[in-house]
């Protein structure tokens, strides 16, 4: 995992916050790939996992689901898109009413919970 600084400030804000901590299930999909891409594999799964242990992870379900082909509807309106996992976190994270942090700022899909 990259050592950001600007990362590791927000995530002891957010720690430190009254709200829980999740990571959805999808982003393990994402981590997994960056793992593999990496010159150390064994190092960086090492660090994933002993960071992903305190966090609780939650799943798509239906009305999660719902939520990102809406979100998906809107954005091709405005002429925007993004990938398909992403989106599907913003539809967790928005049913949930919950922020999405993000290292990658187009990403974002504009909700007001978003931090990048």
């Amino acid at each position: 995992m990259q050592e950001d600084p600007r990362a590791l400030a927000l995530l002891d804000e957010l720690e430190e916050g009254p709200d829980p901590l999740h990571v959805p299930s999808l982003v393990y999909d994402e981590l997994s790939e960056g793992i593999e891409r990496s010159t150390k594999p064994i190092r960086e799964r090492t660090a994933v996992e002993e960071t992903l242990e305190s966090y609780p992870p939650v799943g798509l379900d239906p009305s999660s689901a719902m939520r990102a082909g809406w979100t998906l509807a809107r954005l091709i309106t405005k002429g925007e898109r993004i990938g398909g996992i992403d989106l599907l976190i913003a539809g967790i994270a928005l049913e949930r009413r919950e922020a999405v942090v993000t290292s990658n700022k187009k990403h974002s899909i504009g909700s007001k919970g978003s931090r990048s």
